[in-house]
């Protein structure tokens, strides 16, 4: 038996239309989306009978936040949320601006709810599958679009201090998820660099080695050439394949095929 998987960052409300085809076409059993806006599901899954679970990025997220979901054809038998994010006074845990200003990230983007969302499957056949999505902050090390990765000014070594942070509380999650377990994200942070490969080391990475972005050529930063969504898995899962589908959204979809 085969199902199939698909991971994607859709950019909030800007592709419902073009996912939304995109799930009718391919009809994936499971779907991992990041940066969807909860209000959008309903329009998305129009007609495709998904049961879903979600989380919200922002503190007290409402049905016009951003977060990520999962979406699965059959039932889902279980659902956990697990944070990772830094701790936050209650202050300031209200909605922030996420808006770039002068091509610097905001701050605030580390009060965020970090959380590895998780979701336990059936897929049929007496199998269970623990399936688990995060979006990983972002971080620049330098001016978006080179490649010598140096530090302009100090206050990025702090940044740099919070990711690794950040990378070791994830860590931390999935060492405690049970196997059979399929990790998708989009880790903002490249494929060779500290997060995406400390993942690498304990799961295994079934994104293409062939391909050298996950970022569409829409994307704003154009040509930039980065892996930064990632599908992996425990030891005793068989992927034995990943489609890369692009021109749905800002990212490349990434489409498995799993066998059970």
């Amino acid at each position: 038996m085969e199902i199939k998987l698909l991971h994607l960052n859709i950019e909030k409300h800007k592709h419902v239309d073009k996912v939304g085809r995109l799930l009718e076409t391919h009809s994936p059993d499971i779907v991992c989306l990041v940066e969807v806006v909860k209000s959008d599901i309903p329009a998305l899954t129009d007609g495709l009978q998904y049961n879903f679970v979600y989380s919200p990025l922002e503190p007290y997220g409402d049905d016009d936040s951003e977060g990520s979901a999962i979406l699965s054809k059959t039932y889902i038998q279980d659902s956990s949320e697990f944070g990772y994010n830094e701790k936050q006074s209650e202050s300031n845990n209200r909605k922030k601006d996420t808006r770039s200003l002068k091509g610097n990230r905001p701050q605030e983007r580390f009060s965020y709810n970090y959380s590895v969302l998780t979701a336990l499957v059936n897929v049929g056949g007496g199998v269970s599958l623990h399936i688990a999505t995060t979006h990983f902050p972002v971080f620049d090390h330098s001016t978006p679009g080179y490649k010598d990765h140096t530090f302009d000014e100090i206050g990025d070594v702090d940044e740099w201090t919070r990711i690794r942070a950040y990378t070791d509380r994830l860590m931390s999650v999935i060492k405690k998820l049970q196997a059979p377990l399929i990790f998708t994200a989009d880790l903002n942070s490249p494929r060779g660099e500290y997060t995406y490969n400390a993942l690498a080391h304990e799961l295994v990475d079934k994104t293409p080695k062939n391909i050298d972005s996950t970022l569409d050529p829409t994307h704003r930063a154009s040509g930039l050439k980065l892996v930064v969504d990632a599908i992996m898995t425990s030891p005793d899962v068989n992927i034995p394949r990943v489609k890369v589908i692009e021109g749905v959204s800002d990212h490349k979809a990434l489409l498995a095929t799993v066998l059970i």
